[in-house]
């Protein structure tokens, strides 16, 4: 536009507020990653389990639906703390691979191309674009982990009644609070090492390593150890006595 024209006008409709700016950043996320059809094929298989999970609640305390399937109200899985403990840590697995599959992406991206200068020259703070690509880790997991599962914990509290629900409570407080120290730590590593490395796959492998090689050696420690514990006992005894 020449200068000359004068017809350059300052925008004069609604602004965003201040604290909401950084949902710019989820929002277009959210169009990027679910435009692959694999990815929400297999967003869409995780929530699968929740949905076995309110079959099983619900089973649980329909009588008709038992005689129905010809099945023993004693054969249906006992709903208490082991029953939900199962499912969050089944999700908490699914939560991990789905922020394997988005996390990397989302710095390492802007980066590479130089893109922060597109975003710090607007009214928006390193904070914010720090706090908006978090909260698109936070709110995939979140979807699928804490909030069906309190969903369905308040289901299952309708069905028992409110006496199961006050001697359970702490069950619901454990899954809120569980919920968001996963999701927390997964948006806070998966930034980190996305920042840090840059590129996606060396990304994603450094995220794989970082908790299944743990996992392998601390399993390996164990076997070793149970190993050498039968044998181990008696030579110590049998050392003990020589002395």
């Amino acid at each position: 536009m020449a200068v000359y024209e004068q017809t350059y006008k300052r925008y004069a409709g609604t602004l965003t507020p201040d604290w909401s700016r950084f949902l710019i950043i989820p929002r277009h996320a959210f169009r990027a990653v679910f435009k692959s059809k694999l990815f929400t094929a297999f967003f869409v298989i995780c929530f699968l389990p929740l949905l076995v999970e309110a079959i099983l609640i619900y089973l649980h305390h329909n009588v008709g639906a038992l005689a129905a399937m010809k099945l023993d109200a004693r054969e249906v899985i006992p709903v208490d703390a082991f029953f939900f403990q199962t499912f969050v840590y089944f999700q908490g697995v699914c939560a991990f691979f789905v922020a394997l599959l988005v996390g990397p992406p989302l710095v390492a991206r802007d980066l590479r191309n130089n893109a922060l200068p597109l975003y710090l020259c607007r009214p928006f703070s390193r904070t914010e674009y720090v706090v908006g690509k978090m909260s698109v880790i936070l709110i995939l997991i979140s979807a699928m982990t804490w909030v069906p599962q309190l969903l369905l914990f308040l289901f299952q509290s309708y069905l028992e009644g409110f006496a199961w629900f006050r001697a359970n409570l702490a069950m619901a407080s454990a899954i809120v609070i569980g919920g968001l120290v996963w999701a927390l730590l997964l948006a806070l590593i998966t930034q980190t090492i996305s920042a840090l490395v840059k590129w996606r796959v060396v990304a994603s492998g450094i995220l794989l390593a970082l908790f299944f090689i743990p996992s392998v050696f601390g399993e390996f420690i164990n076997v070793v150890f149970l190993l050498i514990y039968p044998v181990g006992i008696p030579l110590f005894f049998f050392y003990q006595i020589r002395k």
